[in-house]
């Protein structure tokens, strides 16, 4: 008995939230009448191209998380780093944002420029 009244407050439940979804689309897609002005430049800015070039890395007490690591990313181009838990993917990002510093060799570039250490 418990599981009709259950499933029936569900029901309930899920043709109200369509009904505010089909509101809020509604609401969405009116079309706006904002214009650019005729001189406003665009907002997308041209891709910059990310290197590193023998890079090492290690945590305080000596542990090496990569060694001579050099990778290029091409404006637009997407990335996944995979590899197992603790192999040092998300702080390879944290050492090109140069959140970690220690025990760094290497070269970062953006737009060809080299970043400091």
């Amino acid at each position: 008995m418990h599981a009709t009244r259950d499933l029936a407050v569900a029901l309930v439940d899920v043709t109200q939230h369509l009904a505010r979804l089909s509101e809020a689309l509604t609401t969405l897609l009116i079309q706006h009448r904002l214009r650019d002005h005729p001189r406003a430049t665009s907002l997308v800015r041209p891709g910059a191209t990310v290197a590193f070039e023998n890079i090492a890395f290690c945590y305080p007490d000596g542990r090496r998380v990569f060694t001579d690591f050099s990778l290029q990313i091409e404006p637009g181009q997407r990335l996944g780093l995979v590899g197992p838990s603790g192999c040092g993917k998300f702080d390879s990002l944290r050492v090109a944002a140069g959140v970690f510093t220690m025990c760094r060799v290497g070269a970062f570039y953006l737009a060809a420029k080299t970043l400091p250490r």
